[in-house]
């Protein structure tokens, strides 16, 4: 990403406990927090697609601008990979890495990728 996004942070009144001693039970289940949004290139996009999802409405602004979205559009993988790093820089604890190991369904494997 080439752009910051315009985030709020969380405030010490928004959690009991400070972000490196939270744990799961220290998130009320419902909450929400709006952090912004983030602004994404052509290039960005084409970039992300090229290497991890290449259809053609993520790849070729020509054939994407006779498909149902009308244009060039981010990979969902890009779109949960953004909410992923906001997520990271505004919620989730810095000290440990709480989520791992998390199951994810039909998405898990034996293991991470090193």
């Amino acid at each position: 990403m080439t752009t910051s996004p315009v985030t709020r942070c969380l405030s010490a009144t928004d959690f009991a406990a400070p972000s490196a001693d939270r744990w799961f039970e220290d998130y009320v289940p419902g909450l929400a927090f709006e952090y912004g949004s983030v602004t994404v290139t052509e290039p960005e996009i084409l970039e992300f697609a090229r290497r991890y999802d290449p259809q053609t409405m993520h790849v070729d602004p020509s054939l994407a601008a006779a498909g149902p979205f009308g244009g060039l559009i981010a990979s969902g993988w890009q779109t949960v990979a953004i909410a992923m790093r906001l997520y990271v820089d505004h919620y989730h604890p810095r000290r440990q890495p709480r989520l791992a190991g998390c199951r994810r369904g039909a998405l898990d494997g034996p293991g991470p990728p090193r």
